[in-house]
């Protein structure tokens, strides 16, 4: 090289590694750029799949970088590494490095602020399906997975303004072992010796929380997030019905009288209708209206309605004559040609059990159960199992039947009274067994 007559093009590199600085002392140091300003520039000039991850980390004020790739790869798998780079060199994060963790990006907060002007409600539900998604299919992460857990006796408070990134249904031994403390604290025992009531508030939060995490993982983009909201808030009202209609804890005998015992006593079953009208008042009292339709002319099925932001949600209650789960999952198949197209695609199929098991019953976890549809049309059928049993214990043998403890007064000493519709009723008066006839006159 030294003998080539055009010379040697070379860098001469000082000894420490570094060029100096050329900036004269006289001179100031070069400016910030603003980070809103900054911010506003990437908007305009970077790739569309950059500017929507930016757009959606935005949602929160720092994350861990493998949280920026859960990103990548669930909301927009269509960001190639370059678009990455592109968010990670756009100077709208500071890098914040912790021992033993993953480096963790902290936005500027005018960045930030700018950002989340383009920032929909249904972007962040889409950010926290995702994050939940991740979470639960990595449960033993070799960092683990922070979380918070509810309890009643905790004595660590959080601050009002912390707001959780995702919810996730997984199997946490802690859960447990606060619900087996929380009985033991308040007594709570079983009439059969059982340790544990199906109707614990705990079993219900527990059930509610994986239901609705797996009706937001079925329904996914297919609905706006004011819509997955309405359909959650009914989910939640359905589940808290059914296990507001279990009568007894697990193994023990409900007492003398159930919620359905009067329409069994008066009729001999249990129909449709009467669950619909008493499904109705309860979601009244919870604010949220049920409107019946006379489209189906089957006296073992009862269609409610809730009128919602795209369209009318589906209850359908049925009674029939032995409780399958097999007959809802043939229902659940049809659903996309059942529900008309202009409805939020979302089912729900309340159906009566009416076994009158004489053993216990079936846990909330048994009774609510997530179908996806299947053809082109993406949507959800939410089945739930709404359990009854006779109020008095199987008669011995001896004793008057159940059947002979109730009689219907006619004649001058009927009780007319008026139901919720207006239509005239008779009202059916309880007498204890052994009670001498009654005569009208």
């Amino acid at each position: 090289m030294r003998s080539d007559p055009a010379g040697c093009g070379a860098v001469l590199i000082p000894a420490t590694g570094r060029l100096p600085s050329r900036t004269r002392e006289s001179e100031p140091p070069p400016r910030r750029p603003d980070p809103a300003r900054l911010a506003e520039a990437f908007a305009h000039t970077a790739p569309a799949p950059a500017v929507r991850l930016a757009v959606l980390c935005s949602g929160l004020p720092d994350l861990p970088l493998p949280l920026l790739h859960v990103l990548n790869h669930e909301v927009v798998p269509e960001a190639s590494p370059a678009d990455l780079a592109e968010v990670l060199t756009s100077g709208l994060f500071t890098v914040r490095r912790e021992v033993d963790s993953d480096p963790v990006l902290v936005f500027h907060p005018a960045a930030r602020q700018y950002l989340r002007t383009h920032l929909t409600t249904h972007d962040e539900w889409r950010t926290r399906a995702a994050f939940g998604r991740h979470a639960a299919a990595h449960p033993n992460a070799p960092h683990g997975i922070a979380a918070v857990l509810h309890s009643a006796w905790a004595e660590t408070e959080l601050p009002a303004q912390e707001e959780p990134f995702a919810e996730v249904a997984v199997p946490v031994a802690t859960v447990t072992r606060e619900d087996t403390d929380a009985l033991r604290r308040t007594g709570a025992r079983s009439r059969g010796g059982s340790t544990e009531a199906v109707t614990a508030p705990g079993v219900a939060s527990r059930v509610t929380r994986r239901a609705v995490d797996r009706l937001r993982s079925l329904l996914g983009t297919a609905v706006s997030g004011r819509a997955l909201e309405e359909a959650e808030e009914l989910l939640r009202l359905l589940i808290g019905y059914t296990h507001s209609r279990l009568p007894a804890p697990a193994g023990g005998w409900p007492g003398t009288q159930t919620t359905f015992d009067d329409l069994r006593a008066a009729k001999g079953h249990i129909r449709a209708a009467d669950v619909a009208d008493d499904l109705r008042r309860f979601a009244d009292s919870h604010g949220i209206t049920l409107r019946t339709t006379f489209r189906r002319q089957d006296p073992v099925v009862r269609d409610l309605i809730r009128e919602a932001s795209e369209g009318p949600m589906g209850v359908r209650v049925d009674a029939p004559f032995v409780f399958s789960w097999m007959a809802l999952a043939s229902a659940a198949r049809s659903a996309a040609d059942r529900v008309p197209a202009h409805a939020c695609p979302v089912e729900f199929l309340v159906s009566l059990d009416d076994a009158n098991q004489p053993d216990r019953f079936l846990g909330l976890d048994h009774c609510v159960r997530l179908a996806e549809w299947r053809g082109d049309r993406p949507g959800a059928t939410v089945h739930l199992r709404l359990q009854t049993r006779y109020g008095r214990p199987p008669p011995t043998a001896g004793s008057p039947s159940q059947g002979s403890c109730v009689r219907s007064i006619s004649g001058l000493a009927a009780r007319r009274s008026r139901n919720w519709s207006g239509r005239p009723t008779r009202r059916l008066l309880r007498l204890p067994c052994g009670a001498p006839p009654c005569t009208a006159g």
